[in-house]
């Protein structure tokens, strides 16, 4: 599905939350989604639940699941690490880092956009890797229920899983 209005038209919805994820929050904020006429509300809602509800495994243990993602700020007030850690890993940094929610969204309306990108591209480094991000990786990332605490499917026509 595809964005039909604004800064972002014409690019996926999965496009969205990797390199625009304030503008997803914005348009589930405002209630966008429910707007028939501007776009797919179903299948975009069912992404953004998946969104929300990160998992996987932990890259500290290597054996429990993601739970959490640790975000890390320096003393200037800048956030320098963001990290996907299970409930008993985490960054052992002499800074100080606060815990959320495994999310692509963390306090969206207080971090910069600079920094909801930081943590859209440490997803993207953690579940697909370092190289070229495609329309079919962004796609498999949210279509394989390995990576979501909450995954439903058969929530849009676009939803389809392979196993």
């Amino acid at each position: 599905m595809r964005l039909t209005f604004g800064k972002y038209d014409g690019h996926t919805y999965e496009w969205l939350f990797f390199n625009a994820p304030w503008y997803a929050q914005y348009i589930y904020d405002n209630e966008i989604h429910e707007q028939p006429e501007r776009m797919d509300g179903e299948c975009f809602l069912a992404l953004h639940r998946r969104a929300c509800g990160l998992t996987g495994e932990c890259r500290g243990c290597n054996e429990r699941p993601i739970s959490r993602l640790g975000l890390t700020w320096q003393r200037n007030g800048n956030l320098g690490m963001v990290g996907l850690y299970c409930s008993e890993c985490e960054y052992m940094g002499g800074s100080w880092t606060a815990y959320h929610p495994a999310s692509f969204f963390v306090e969206a309306h207080t971090l910069a956009n600079c920094d909801q990108l930081r943590i859209a591209k440490e997803i993207r480094r953690h579940y697909i890797g370092d190289g070229r991000l495609t329309q079919s990786k962004m796609e498999e990332f949210f279509h394989n229920h390995a990576n979501f605490s909450d995954y439903t499917l058969g929530l849009c026509a676009a939803d389809v899983v392979k196993e």
